[in-house]
C-alpha cells in the first residue's frame, strides 16, 4: 500500500495451499505417522505467531476428524487429508490495528474506533426494496408480511440508529461514477449533516513519501520527454533527491515457493544453462519462455550425428546416409546453405575416414552409439545423458574399461579449470552418469573425449602440411587414464599419438605437460566434484533459488553472450559471481 496503511481483506486460502499444510502432507507421505508429522510441524514452525497458531489449530481440527475414521491404510488417510485440506479455508493473514472492511448493519462499533462510511448515495443509503418479489405487496397484508413501504422504513430507521451510535464517523460520497451521475443520500438533509464541499486539503500537502516519489518520477518523465514542468517539481526534487531511486530497478530475484509435480529429466543441456545462470534456467525451463527454432547449424549437427551413429555398420557409406537424411528431413535451404552442404559432405568424408582409421587399430569395440542413459536421482529428478559413442575393452585379467566420445560440430573447450562453477563440465557429467548405470558399474575409465568432426578454417602453419593440420583438428580432445598400458589398448600410437591431441611421451617414459591424463586419485576427485555440483544444483532448483548470477571468465566463458533475456533480468555488475579457479591448465579449444 502506498500509504503504509494495513488493511484486512477477505483473503482466504485452503490448508492445502498454505506452507504448513503442504509441509504436513509431504512429511506424512514419507513417515505415514500423524504424530511424527505433528512433532515436525512443532519443531519447524513458530507457533507463537498468531497466523501460524490459527493454521495449526485448524490442522488439529481436521486431524481429529480423520482419527475417527476406521482405517489404518496410510495411503487412504493421505488421500482423505488432501481432500480435507483443500476444502478447509482459513484467513491467510491478519493484521492487528488495521483497517477493517465490515458490514454496517452487522458490526458493533466501539467508541474508540473511527468509521469511514463510503458511497453515501441515494441508491445505497438506506438500502431500498422494490416490489419485485414473488409475493407482491397486494398479498402482503393477507400473509402477515411487511409491504415494501414498511421494509424501506425499517431500513431507514435502522441506518439512522446505527449512524447515531457511532462516535467517530466520517461520511463521504461522490458526484459521479464511471457510468452514471450519483445523487447524495436524502438522509444528509433529513439529519442536517454538515457537508464539506470541494477539496479538503491543499494540493501541496501529502502524507506518503513513497507516493511523493512516484509523483516526482512521473513529472521528471514529463519534463524530460515533453519539457512540461509541474509547479511542485522543484520542491519535490529538493526534498527527495538524496536516496531517490528514479530510473532504478531492483532486479534481485526473490526465492519462490516452487512445487515440483512431474518428474524432471535433467540433461547436460539443462544443467549447463543452470550453471551459466540460474535465472535463465528459470525462464527457459520453469516458465518455458524459450522457443525452439530449427537452425541450419542444428540441422548439420543432427545430420552428422545420424551418419556417425552408423559408422560401425558393415555397409556404412557416407554419401548414401548423408543423402538419405537430407531427403527425409526436408529443409528449405538458402543458396549459400546448399553450397555449404556440399562442402560439409566432403568434411564428413574426411572425418569418418579418420575415425575408421582409428577403429582399425584400437583394441576397443563400439559398445553403443547415440545411447540414452536415464538415472533415477530421486522422486523429483532423473539424470539424463545422450552419449554419441561408448567404446569398451576387457583385458586378459577380466578388467573392463570404457571410453566416452562426444562429437562436436562447433566451438568447444575441454578446460576444467572452473569445474566448481559448472563451466565446461560435459565430460565429467557424462562420466558421472555412466558410472551410475548398472551396466558400467564395474568398468574403469579408459578415457573421455570430445571429437571434432568439422575441420573448418585452419590456422596457417608453414612447418606443417595441410593434411597434417587437418589431422590435428580431428584428433580426440579430452582426458585419458594415466596408465600407459590402458592407453595403448585404445591408441597404439599414444607415445606420439596420431589420434589423441597433445598425447606424447618423453624419453624417460613420462607424459609431456600438455598430455591430459588422470590417475585413480584424480579420477575420484573428478567424480566427487561433479557429484557435489549436481547435488547443489538440484537442491537450489527444489528450493526455487533462481537468482540472477551470471559468470564471466575472460577468453573462456560469458553467460550473457547470446542470452535472449537481457531485457528481462536487468543484470548489474554486482550480480556476476566470482569464478572459482580449481587449477591452471592449458586445455584445448576448437572453433568452427
Amino acid at each position: 500500500n502506498l500509504y503504509n496503511i494495513p488493511i484486512n481483506l477477505k483473503n482466504e486460502s485452503s490448508l492445502y495451499e498454505l506452507k504448513m499444510g503442504r509441509f504436513f502432507l509431504d512429511d506424512f507421505k514419507v513417515s505415514k505417522n500423524i504424530n511424527h508429522s505433528l512433532e515436525n510441524i512443532i519443531n519447524s514452525f513458530n507457533l507463537n505467531d498468531t497466523l501460524n497458531k490459527d493454521i495449526y489449530n485448524r490442522l488439529i481440527n481436521v486431524l481429529n476428524e480423520v482419527i475417527k475414521i476406521d482405517t489404518s491404510n496410510p495411503d487412504t488417510i493421505y488421500e482423505l487429508l488432501v481432500y480435507l485440506f483443500k476444502n478447509n479455508k482459513i484467513q491467510s493473514y491478519y493484521f492487528d490495528n488495521a483497517v477493517e472492511i465490515v458490514s454496517l448493519n452487522d458490526y458493533y462499533f466501539n467508541d474508540d474506533e473511527y468509521v469511514f462510511l463510503l458511497n453515501f448515495s441515494e441508491e445505497t443509503c438506506p438500502r431500498k426494496y422494490k416490489d419485485k418479489e414473488f409475493l407482491s405487496d397486494d398479498l402482503a397484508p393477507y400473509l402477515s408480511l411487511d409491504t415494501i413501504i414498511k421494509k424501506n422504513q425499517k431500513e431507514k430507521d435502522a441506518l439512522i440508529k446505527t449512524l447515531s451510535n457511532i462516535k467517530n464517523l466520517f461520511i463521504s460520497y461522490h458526484d459521479t461514477s464511471s457510468f452514471s451521475e450519483q445523487r447524495p443520500s436524502l438522509l444528509i438533509k433529513e439529519l442536517k449533516m454538515n457537508v464539506v464541499e470541494g477539496k479538503l486539503y491543499p494540493n501541496n500537502i501529502t502524507y506518503s513519501p513513497r507516493y511523493d516519489q512516484i509523483f516526482l518520477a512521473r513529472n521528471i518523465d514529463e519534463f524530460i520527454l515533453y519539457r512540461q514542468k509541474h509547479p511542485l517539481l522543484e520542491t519535490l526534487y529538493s526534498n527527495y533527491q538524496q536516496g531517490f531511486d528514479y530510473n532504478q530497478f531492483e532486479n534481485k530475484f526473490n526465492m519462490i515457493p516452487y512445487t515440483l509435480t512431474d518428474k524432471t529429466n535433467l540433461s547436460y543441456t539443462r544443467l549447463d544453462t543452470f550453471f551459466a545462470c540460474k535465472f535463465r534456467y528459470y525462464l527457459d525451463y520453469v516458465l518455458k519462455l524459450s522457443r525452439y527454432e530449427s537452425t541450419f547449424h542444428q540441422f548439420i549437427g543432427n545430420l552428422f550425428h545420424f551418419v556417425l551413429s552408423k559408422i560401425d555398420e558393415e555397409d556404412f557409406n557416407v554419401n548414401t546416409l548423408f543423402d538419405e537424411y537430407v531427403n527425409e528431413n526436408q529443409k528449405e535451404l538458402t543458396p549459400k546453405e546448399e553450397m555449404l552442404l556440399i562442402r560439409l559432405k566432403e568434411e564428413l568424408i574426411d572425418s569418418t575416414s579418420f575415425i575408421k582409421e582409428h577403429l582399425n587399430q584400437t583394441k576397443y569395440k563400439i559398445e553403443a552409439t547415440e545411447k540414452e542413459i536415464l538415472i533415477d536421482y530421486d522422486e523429483h529428478f532423473n539424470l539424463k545423458a545422450f552419449v554419441d559413442k561408448i567404446m569398451t575393452y576387457q583385458d586378459e585379467e577380466g578388467n573392463k574399461y570404457f571410453v566416452i566420445i562426444d562429437y562436436k560440430t562447433g566451438y568447444f573447450t575441454n578446460k576444467l579449470d572452473y569445474i566448481k562453477d559448472g563451466i565446461n563440465v560435459q565430460l565429467p557429467f557424462y562420466y558421472y552418469i555412466i558410472k551410475q548405470d548398472p551396466t558400467y558399474k564395474d568398468y574403469h575409465l579408459g578415457g573421455i573425449y570430445l571429437e571434432n568432426v568439422i575441420v573448418g578454417n585452419i590456422t596457417k602453419d608453414l612447418k606443417k602440411s595441410l593434411a597434417q593440420l587437418k589431422r590435428n583438428v580431428l584428433k580426440l580432445v579430452g582426458y585419458s587414464n594415466s596408465n600407459p598400458n590402458i592407453i595403448a589398448k585404445f591408441d597404439s600410437t599414444f607415445e606420439n599419438s596420431e589420434f589423441i591431441r597433445s598425447m606424447k611421451l618423453k624419453e624417460d617414459g613420462t607424459f609431456y605437460k600438455k598430455a591430459k591424463v588422470m590417475d585413480k586419485e584424480q579420477i575420484k576427485k573428478f567424480y566427487d566434484l561433479i557429484k557435489e555440483l549436481l547435488n547443489n544444483a538440484i537442491k537450489d532448483i527444489k528450493n526455487g533459488n533462481f537468482e540472477i548470477n551470471p559468470i564471466e571468465i575472460k577468453e573462456v566463458f560469458h553467460s550473457c553472450q547470446f542470452c535472449p533475456y537481457e531485457d528481462i533480468c536487468f543484470k548489474t555488475y554486482k550480480d556476476y559471481r566470482e569464478p572459482v579457479l580449481v587449477s591452471e591448465s592449458e586445455g584445448e579449444t576448437n572453433e568452427y
